[in-house]
């Protein structure tokens, strides 16, 4: 439909070659909206951390442009106090994200990737609150508001990076306005969520490409099974096993 993105969501990327596509499908430079990647498998809504790591590391390697692409939000109230405390125009040394895993006793067997140790240039501090865009969830009239928190816009390579001290989904592009942060002026915005940010963001969005790195709330049942302490006999985890549809019990 006009207006709407084509959600190849069914094309299932790594982070590195959802961000070479998205690179392709912009590649005329023309005006536009961007193309959205979610990061699926660090979907708050299903008990991710929300610290993952793995796709704004890989577009802080595809040594891009400034300008090219943005990301919002990663989850570190930790990171977000030392910007606060920095305050807007200056720099600071981050170690940003990867923290969620090691303070529930993981230490070096998660899977949602280590912190990105960075400086990063503070460019915009606010009180997370913003209008919620109509028809994405969450909105039920021109008074909707989201309250979300301290938040932080700093500019990490040439990556704008938002950083917030609430674990919710990115339903809408509110947050990047917030932050002075124009998402048609990027080909890429990477975000994290599942599902429900469709609603808003299938409107805004030449295309949504869905990257699923190892992470919490990842699709690929075979990230899991390193971390099984008790091992059985699973399809399709299990080599040799099947599966019969509609079989009985």
């Amino acid at each position: 439909e006009d207006g709407v993105a084509k959600d190849q969501s069914t094309d299932v990327h790594t982070a590195e070659s959802a961000i070479q596509a998205a690179l392709a499908l912009k590649a005329d430079d023309a005006p536009g909206p961007p193309v959205c990647i979610n990061e699926t498998a660090d979907n708050t809504g299903c008990g991710a951390p929300g610290d993952a790591t793995h796709l704004l590391r890989a577009l802080l390697d595809a040594d891009l442009d400034e300008g090219v692409a943005c990301f919002g939000w990663m989850y570190d109230p930790e990171s977000l106090e030392a910007c606060f405390e920095a305050g807007v125009g200056n720099t600071v040394e981050l170690s940003l994200g990867g923290k969620l895993e090691v303070e529930q006793g993981m230490g070096e067997q998660g899977i949602a990737g280590s912190p990105i140790v960075a400086e990063a240039r503070v460019r915009v501090l606010n009180d997370g609150m913003f209008p919620t865009r109509p028809g994405s969830v969450g909105y039920f009239n021109a008074e909707s508001r989201r309250h979300l928190g301290r938040m932080a816009r700093v500019t990490i390579g040439a990556i704008d990076v938002l950083i917030n001290a609430s674990r919710q989904q990115v339903f809408d592009d509110g947050a990047f306005t917030l932050a002075g942060l124009d998402i048609n002026r990027y080909k890429i915005v990477g975000i994290k969520s599942s599902t429900h940010f469709r609603a808003g963001w299938a409107p805004i969005s030449e295309a949504i490409l869905t990257a699923d790195e190892p992470g919490w709330s990842s699709n690929n049942l075979f990230v899991f099974e390193p971390l099984r302490e008790k091992k059985v006999v699973r399809w399709p985890t299990t080599d040799g096993t099947s599966y019969t549809p509609n079989a009985r019990l």
